[in-house]
């Protein structure tokens, strides 16, 4: 066995032109496929990782006046496809005057249900009763820090002002959060709209009107978020069918950017089924070309004392260092390929990522795939080499 694997190896590099050859095949089918894919996976995942930087692509609203209670949100918390879900105030109650104690600066914000797990809270921050968050804007006009505490005001023309007090536990950037806006607990925004409806709440120096105990609570809207880029369909659905409500999402733009991943791969599938029956089929003829070239050395081998099983080594391992130097020479130049596109477009890519990916296993992919072809080439002209007869081979020719 070893005797036929170094004459193999000998006699392929005794005839160097045919192992250039066969190596400038396989490297010439395999750098484009590397590349297109490489080109698709890049660009692919930096759109997705652009959309995903987005929390708020995830975000479902429901629109209309309409009612759920604590069941409902419950409920919904249980769904597979729900990440986060918050319980809406009517719309009366979503806007209030923030001030700074000691600040004479005063604006008004937004009010945003939040709680735990909070999709645009940093990592470790929870909004519960008495903390919220707020938006980077309304943090600068008013000079506000993480840790600092705040007022929110809300006035009424009847009645004196409700005046709550809260600890800011975390600043949302631009991109999660934009304008004034502050994420409190829908207890307190609820608390706020008895404010507005008329109901005495003593405990906050206000004891004029009905009592809160007569009150039913009941909440206009939902605030939640998807699971995952392919969940915000299902959810937005599961809510108009259970709840009979508006929503709105961004699915259908999700949907296209996830089609567009589907159509590249079936479009990169088609590219490279072509690719890999043209390659064999030009590795197959190459391999039993040179196998018939060489009748006359491999019968004279036979009788010299090489075994047939000796015999049909040889065209397997010249196959498989065909198929090895291939390889190699393939990623050279598909990562020259790739640093070059990578300084061509660097400035175009977002977040710094590069235009060519390639993943550990699309790699591993890569490799098995061309050896497997190559080797499968080779057996023709094994079996090529197995059919020759010593004695008919050297009388004839």
């Amino acid at each position: 066995m070893i005797l036929a694997a170094r004459i193999a190896l000998a006699s392929l590099w005794h005839e160097r032109i045919h192992l250039f050859c066969n190596v400038a095949i396989l490297a010439g089918a395999l750098v484009p496929l590397l590349v297109l894919f490489g080109v698709k996976s890049g660009i692919y995942r930096a759109l997705l990782d652009d959309l995903l930087s987005d929390p708020n692509l995830l975000h479902v609203t429901t629109q209309g006046d309409n009612a759920f209670s604590e069941d409902d949100r419950a409920e919904i918390a249980g769904w597979p496809e729900a990440a986060f879900v918050a319980l809406k105030t009517r719309a009366i109650s979503d806007n209030a005057l923030i001030q700074r104690p000691g600040g004479d600066r005063i604006a008004q914000a937004t009010l945003v249900p939040s709680g735990p797990g909070d999709p645009l809270l940093s990592d470790g921050a929870k909004v519960s009763e008495g903390q919220v968050a707020v938006s980077r804007r309304l943090s600068e006009q008013l000079t506000i820090e993480n840790g600092a505490g705040i007022r929110i005001v809300a006035r009424s023309e009847r009645r004196g002002p409700l005046l709550l007090d809260a600890t800011v536990v975390d600043i949302l950037e631009p991109d999660e959060m934009k304008g004034y806006a502050v994420l409190m607990t829908p207890v307190e925004m609820d608390l706020i709209e008895a404010y507005y409806d008329g109901y005495a709440l003593p405990d906050f120096g206000l004891a004029e009107g009905r009592p809160l105990a007569e009150r039913t609570t009941s909440f206009e809207g939902l605030r939640l978020y998807a699971r995952g880029l392919r969940d915000v369909a299902s959810l937005e659905a599961r809510i108009q069918d259970r709840f009979g409500v508006r929503t709105h999402s961004r699915a259908l733009d999700i949907e296209g950017v996830l089609a567009l991943g589907r159509n590249l791969d079936l479009a990169f599938l088609l590219i490279a089924s072509t690719a890999v029956v043209g390659l064999g089929a030009a590795l197959l003829f190459s391999f039993w070309a040179e196998v018939d070239r060489k009748r006359r050395v491999l019968a004279t081998l036979m009788l010299v004392g090489l075994r047939r099983r000796e015999i049909a080594l040889v065209p397997l391992v010249q196959a498989f260092a065909i198929g090895v130097a291939g390889i190699l020479g393939a990623f050279v130049l598909f990562w020259a390929a790739a640093f070059i596109a990578d300084a061509m477009f660097a400035d175009r890519m977002p977040g710094g990522k590069s235009v060519i990916e390639l993943s550990a296993l699309a790699a591993l992919f890569a490799v098995l795939l061309p050896l497997l072809i190559v080797l499968t080439a080779a057996l023709f002209a094994v079996r090529t080499a197995l059919g020759i007869d010593p004695a008919i081979t050297l009388r004839t020719r």
